[in-house]
């Protein structure tokens, strides 16, 4: 205070006077203030020098907040230096006594400053009375004074003034609009539901967007604010030690909320699958001027992406050198993604493919088939089997996003739904995966087999097939390249076959799908092509056979497999064969064969079989097997069709016809080919007169019995041969016994299978260039087993066979000359030279 003396005369009078009044009445004091208010006294009124409100220092301010001159001067009235008329002692007497609203405060005359003051925080921090306040809150609010609300940001009333006003730079005003001049400012109460009148009033603009939130003071929350993008129920009061005291879990501008797709992008895999820290991927960001702006994701006008490149984070995941690109939302050069680049972070994909994008870097089916991806490419495009079948929950497993796959994990990647969990339509998979040599085993959906390895090469159908893979036989040699052994196409006969290099062929992938539709392979089901119908799908039911019959007959008709009568490439360097010409002649008849009135369609059999009844003919000594046979011609018996002429008669040259047959009466074995003994059939057929080589004995009958049952002899003795002494013999022995003489004295064979060779007149016989690949009369010289409009036991209806009724005689109506070509090729067409119409 500065001191105000009265001047001259003025001075002068005062003096007098005052000495007057003492004279006259030392009881009486004309300055004595009649009322215990200062407002009330003749001093302190709106006189003309304008004592009150006292115009120094802070009073004004004071008295609008409500504060009384008691608070801060009291029982001055009743002290001996008041109404001294002196206004200012000059710094040696006090005039400022707190009351109980500032027990504590303390008032300091020589540099007006006011301590521990409750109403401005009662801290020790001396504040003047005469500075001048200009609107700056830290004039009061200053730093580290116990009203500084940066002093305790984050725990209690204080809340998040840090993050707003040193990290952000928002004014105070932004927040608390002209709250310096509310009645509850300066109330001693601050915060919360303590107080009785909202402390935050927002008014203006944020970063050019109007504030026009509102804020609940009993929850400490604010609704619909610009600067967090208009989202609503952010806590002031919350813990604001991470990302996490904003964007908390479920609230507005949780980053997990919209996940997959906009701004959010992929906070969800990193940050709740795989625990990733914010600071690893926002390293400093919240101190960014672009952080709180209200945009974010591709909106921003600025990358809200810092990566922890030095590791400075203590990050599990290593030091992350990636950039990130704005633009597109792409990460580069990514460490925790293999050190990638091109992942999208903003691509709405779900489950891996939101991560593992087709054609991306890391998209398991770019390098497929080879090194640390393995097969993905046959698994999930081919077969489409979804990744949870595989890998059950791996996005959740902490090696999941290392950096690191395939055999260099230090765990494994493979967690199979053994449950069944995943609803997979390939079963439960049972499987166990084995890290260090990549192999599957026990594995369901190839039939429960052991020992497949994910990282081998794939180069074809034979990489798997050339071994047994569970219940599925082993089709190609163990090489898979003709050299190995066992498998079905190194068997005597087989679809894919080049004659002429049957030991060294090489079957390629194309000759498997001739026959095989890929589309559900390693379903567990064989599904076949139906080569009269493009696209047309035939499933092998295995319980039911003749589930097979619709396919065989597709490709054994007239226009073979629709329309290709050499489908298989047979080999390297092999001759195709071709359906309809030798030595396939009946690969292109058996389908109109097949649906002939009489045959074994008739009796109840398909195509494949074990041969059994109700089965079929073609298999693989009792299995069902189209790929290949020990046996000629597929079948699931013996039958030898090429018996060379110094052949005594086999009985196993006939197994399949004789093991099914043995269950007919009338057309067994013995039946067919015996006689009785001693009877007029009962001859050893012998070749007479010989030549060089004396007689060349044929053999006696092989089955007696003890009476004439068969039909199949001939009453007229000499249609037959009577050997020059008028023996009868028996049709059916005499066929398969008989022999033919060429000119060099040996031996040449009646019957050409399936039309090998040529004899054409006498000089097929007589001369140099005889046949010699010729064999011996067998079942199927005669009898088209697959059937026939003949009832005579299903004779090749080209032979226009009669029977007389009642008798055992027939009459071939055809000229032997026909014979020597198909479908019977009987090669010497003058042994019948007296038959025909």
């Amino acid at each position: 205070m500065t001191l105000q003396r009265f001047s001259g005369c003025t001075l002068l009078f005062s003096v007098l006077l005052l000495l007057l009044f003492t004279a006259c009445s030392k009881e009486r004091n004309p300055f004595k203030k009649q009322t215990s208010t200062c407002t009330a006294s003749q001093c302190h009124t709106a006189t003309q020098v304008k004592q009150y409100p006292p115009s120094t220092g802070q009073h004004a301010i004071h008295l609008v907040r409500g504060y009384i001159c008691e608070n801060c001067h009291y029982n001055y009235l009743e002290k001996s230096i008041h109404k001294d008329g002196i206004l200012d002692v000059n710094g040696d007497v006090d005039i400022v006594f707190f009351d109980s609203l500032n027990p504590s405060g303390v008032w300091n005359n020589t540099t007006s400053d006011c301590s521990y003051i409750a109403c401005h925080g009662g801290g020790s921090t001396p504040i003047n009375w005469y500075a001048q306040v200009t609107g700056d809150c830290t004039v009061c609010h200053s730093e580290g004074s116990p009203i500084d609300p940066l002093s305790t940001n984050g725990q209690g009333v204080k809340g998040k003034h840090t993050v707003h006003v040193t990290d952000q730079n928002i004014e105070c005003n932004t927040c608390h609009y002209d709250y310096k001049s509310r009645s509850t400012h300066m109330n001693n109460v601050y915060g919360g539901s303590s107080e009785t009148e909202s402390i935050v009033r927002f008014n203006g603009t944020f970063d050019s967007t109007a504030v026009t939130t509102d804020f609940n003071d009993s929850t400490g929350q604010c609704d619909n604010i610009s600067c967090h993008g208009g989202t609503g129920d952010v806590n002031w009061y919350s813990d604001s030690s991470g990302c996490t005291s904003c964007h908390s879990s479920g609230s507005a501008i949780d980053p997990m909320t919209t996940n997959g797709s906009g701004g959010s992008g992929k906070h969800g895999a990193h940050v709740t699958d795989k625990a990733i820290e914010c600071v690893i991927c926002h390293e400093g960001y919240k101190d960014k001027d672009t952080h709180m702006n209200g945009t974010y994701g591709k909106a921003e006008s600025s990358t809200i992406v810092y990566f922890d490149t030095d590791g400075s984070q203590g990050s599990s995941w290593g030091n992350v050198s990636a950039v990130f690109t704005d633009a597109d939302g792409t990460c580069d050069s990514i460490s925790c993604h293999g050190g990638y680049g091109g992942v999208n972070w903003y691509s709405t994909a779900t489950g891996c493919s939101a991560c593992h994008i087709s054609g991306s870097i890391i998209d398991p089916l770019t390098t497929s088939g080879s090194g640390t991806d393995g097969k993905h490419t046959v698994h999930v495009t081919g077969r489409a089997i979804d990744c949870q079948i595989c890998h059950e929950d791996y996005k959740t497993i902490d090696t999941h996003m290392n950096g690191t796959y395939g055999k260099a994990e230090s765990s494994t990647i493979v967690y199979f739904d053994t449950d069944g969990s995943q609803g997979s339509s390939w079963g439960n998979v049972s499987a166990v995966f084995t890290d260090a040599d990549g192999t599957c085993d026990s594995i369901s959906c190839h039939g429960g087999s052991g020992g497949i390895s994910w990282y081998d090469n794939v180069t074809g159908c034979s990489f798997c097939h050339k071994a047994s893979i569970g219940s599925r036989r082993q089709i190609f040699d163990s090489n898979g390249d003709g050299s190995g052994v066992g498998g079905d196409f190194n068997k005597e006969s087989h679809h894919v076959i080049d004659y002429a290099n049957r030991n060294t062929q090489i079957v390629q992938d194309s000759d498997c799908i001739v026959c095989h539709e890929q589309s559900s392979h390693m379903s567990g089901t064989i599904r076949l092509k139906d080569k009269d119908n493009a696209g047309q799908v035939i499933v092998y039911d295995p319980a039911n056979v003749s589930s097979l019959e619709l396919f065989c007959l597709s490709c054994h008709d007239s226009d073979g497999a629709g329309g290709d009568m050499s489908p298989f490439g047979n080999g390297t360097g092999g001759t195709p064969n071709t359906l309809g010409v030798i030595p396939n002649s009946a690969g292109s008849t058996i389908k109109d064969s097949w649906i002939k009135t009489y045959g074994h369609r008739d009796k109840g059999l398909t195509c494949m079989g074990t041969g059994l009844p109700g089965t079929g003919c073609h298999g693989d000594s009792g299995q069902i097997n189209a790929h290949g046979s020990g046996n000629y011609g597929l079948l699931t018996g013996n039958m030898n069709f090429r018996i060379q002429a110094q052949d005594n008669y086999n009985e196993t040259d006939y197994e399949l016809c004789f093991s099914c047959h043995s269950s007919y009466a009338g057309v067994t074995k013995e039946d067919i080919l015996g006689v009785k003994s001693g009877g007029n059939y009962d001859y050893i057929l012998e070749l007479n007169p010989p030549l060089s080589g004396g007689v060349i004995t044929f053999g006696s009958p092989p089955y007696y019995n003890s009476g004439l049952v068969t039909k199949f002899v001939d009453s007229d003795g000499n249609q037959h041969g009577d050997g020059g002494g008028g023996n009868k013999y028996q049709l059916h022995w005499y066929h398969i016994s008989m022999r033919v003489r060429n000119n060099n004295s040996s031996v040449a064979d009646a019957w050409l299978y399936r039309g090998e060779g040529i004899l054409s007149g006498c000089g097929g016989c007589h001369s140099s260039n005889a046949i010699t690949t010729g064999n011996k009369a067998t079942c199927i010289s005669c009898h088209n087993v697959h059937g026939s409009n003949t009832p005579f036991g299903f004779l090749y209806d080209e032979f226009n066979m009669t029977h007389d009724i009642g008798e055992t005689t027939g009459t071939m109506g055809m000229s032997t000359n026909d014979l020597v070509n198909g479908p019977f090729y009987c090669g010497v067409q003058t042994c019948h030279s007296s038959e025909g119409a």
